[in-house]
């Protein structure tokens, strides 16, 4: 075996965790020729800040969290840096897309589908199977029956004898013969996983550019697949190869990761983002966990204002129900508060700022004062800071800070490692009740 084909060994996976250094020796990000071999991915997005000192690289991770391949020898896996219980189901309440890298990981699956990974599966799906089309799609052997005037195949003599000849025909005979078919189990899993697709970016109305080229490479390859049978009645999933009982061929290798993400499709199953290692290979994913907790914290404080039957509404402060200029009189620049809780009469009593910054005590002087003049700018009487709990020892929930002139500040810690979520979520929602209604 030649140096060329030698098999490439795994990366080495460096753990650090969010706005924390990690030390890379220089070595692993160097070529032989002494020229830095970085991810081109890496150099043109702000995931680490970079410091070089006695030969030593140290990055220091930015508020990102994930898998970030520095090269194909070195993986840096960003932690978050306080705890989470359940992560996927975060990014799920989040509706926050992650951003995907080119490099692959595997995930383990669960049964929460998301839909903000429906264009990660789409592309995933789409590359799969057009890698297929281009290496050979998988072909089984089928015996065939007919009778014919015109034999081919296997003459059936017994059955010829006593259902033709001893009718008086002795121009037919029955006939058997194998036939190659594209029409195989795992066949019928790609067609299956593209049809489900397909109809879950019809169901989404409004779509992106990228997302109509998606399902137009969806369209294509269905009809590329027109000798297989759409088996919605998923009768191929008691195929050995499908269940594991019948591993495919090793030339056939090619259709494993694709019948992973298809079977994970037609199950409607999500990744675990968390989980290390699993079936479904997919492009890594990196998530900005500032965006996530600010999305999540939003989300679910309106389903929770819904579900509780508020009269209050929760608003995104960029949103055009309530975006407001900083100076009064002026549409630029913005005040941009995370979540505006708005009144039915148009006011707003409490206003709500997000910050992915555990804190042991008081917030950042400028995160309050950025609370503050939000809540000036809205005439709001409240404003809070809210901060992801640091860790089990520290106290979660509401306090009152303090007052500045005429607004009172407050701050919640949210315990993302709550080990009930939806309690934490009602805990959450109802301080913020309690809030708004002290001002009635």
């Amino acid at each position: 075996m030649t140096d060329d084909a030698a098999p490439r060994a795994s990366p080495r996976i460096v753990p650090c965790k969010e706005y924390e250094p990690v030390e890379i020796p220089l070595e692993e990000v160097l070529t032989s020729s002494g020229r830095l071999d970085l991810n081109p991915e890496i150099q043109s997005r702000d995931y680490f800040s970079v410091s070089l000192k006695a030969g030593v690289l140290t990055l220091r991770a930015g508020g990102v969290i994930g898998y970030i391949p520095l090269n194909e020898r070195v993986v840096v896996r960003v932690i978050p840096r306080v705890p989470i219980k359940d992560l996927s189901r975060i990014v799920h309440l989040s509706g926050e897309p992650p951003t995907v890298l080119s490099s692959v990981r595997k995930y383990a699956t669960s049964e929460v589908w998301s839909d903000s990974l429906l264009d990660l599966y789409a592309t995933a799906l789409v590359d799969s199977v057009e890698g297929i089309l281009h290496q050979g799609l998988l072909r089984d052997y089928v015996r065939r029956e007919a009778v014919s005037s015109f034999p081919h195949g296997r003459v059936q003599m017994h059955r010829t004898v006593q259902t033709l000849i001893a009718r008086g025909i002795h121009h037919q005979a029955h006939v058997s013969w194998f036939e190659r078919t594209v029409d195989t189990a795992p066949n019928r899993a790609l067609k299956l996983a593209l049809w489900v697709m397909a109809q879950r970016y019809i169901n989404l109305g409004t779509k992106t550019r990228d997302q109509r080229k998606l399902h137009r490479r969806i369209g294509a390859l269905f009809g590329a697949l027109d000798g297989v049978e759409l088996d919605p009645g998923r009768r191929f999933l008691e195929d050995g190869r499908i269940t594991g009982a019948r591993p495919l061929a090793p030339s056939r290798s090619y259709y494993v990761d694709a019948m992973a993400i298809a079977q994970a499709v037609i199950e409607q199953q999500s990744i675990v983002i968390e989980d290390p290692d699993g079936p479904v290979r997919l492009p890594s994913l990196v998530l900005n966990m500032e965006k996530v907790f600010e999305a999540f914290l939003r989300n679910v404080l309106a389903t929770y204002a819904l579900d509780e039957g508020w009269d209050h509404v929760v608003l995104d402060g960029n949103g055009a129900e309530a975006k407001v200029g900083l100076y009064t009189g002026l549409a630029d620049p913005a005040a941009t508060p995370d979540i505006v809780i708005k009144a039915p009469d148009g006011s707003v009593p409490v206003i709500l700022e997000i910050k992915n910054v555990p804190v042991t005590n008081f917030s950042g002087r400028d995160a309050t004062n950025q609370a503050v003049t939000y809540a000036v700018r809205y005439g709001a009487k409240r404003t809070v800071l809210v901060h992801p709990r640091k860790s089990k020892h520290q106290d979660a929930g509401m306090r009152h800070v303090g007052d500045i002139a005429d607004v009172s500040v407050y701050q919640y810690r949210f315990d993302l490692g709550a080990e009930d979520l939806n309690a934490e979520i009602d805990a959450f929602g109802s301080e913020v009740r309690r809030l708004w209604q002290l001002n009635g």
